[in-house]
């Protein structure tokens, strides 16, 4: 009985993490970025476009979902938050703005290999050692995150 009650804790335990972490959108897939072209222009959602913003275009997640795009190649992580629609281009899932891009170190390659995960804004601090700045854009807030593992 007791060996049967601890299995649940642990197991309630795991699932309860990976739930704090959230969920993933595509374990592997393809991102781009967008930035002088576009800068200043409407998006979808109707905010004007600040390439120095955090934010993406994404052809199906709702506006405002916040998302951790990590690069594979360097483990580099960077939230953003959906605002446009896009990428309309081959095998990409997503379209970074220019900042996001430079926090995760793509600007010299253009598309990289990226993990996509949805993020709880009630739950950012689920994600221990990592920066968390804000930068309000259209009376909104743009929440960022950058990591590098080794």
């Amino acid at each position: 009985m007791k060996k049967t009650i601890f299995i649940l804790i642990l197991s309630l335990s795991i699932i309860g993490s990976l739930t704090a972490q959230g969920e993933i959108i595509s374990e592997e897939t393809y991102a781009s970025y967008y930035g002088e072209a576009f800068n200043g222009r409407p998006t979808a959602n109707g905010e004007i476009f600040d390439m120095n913003a955090y934010t993406a275009a994404h052809k199906t997640l709702p506006f405002g979902t916040l998302v951790e795009v990590t690069n594979l190649e360097n483990g580099r992580k960077v939230i953003v938050r959906i605002n446009d629609r896009g990428p309309f281009v081959g095998n990409r899932e997503i379209d970074v703005s220019k900042a996001a891009a430079l926090a995760l170190d793509m600007l010299s390659t253009g598309v990289i290999r990226v993990r996509l995960r949805k993020i709880d804004p009630n739950n950012m601090g689920a994600f221990p050692n990592t920066e968390t700045s804000e930068k309000p854009a259209n009376q909104e807030k743009n929440f960022v995150k950058t990591e590098e593992t080794s």
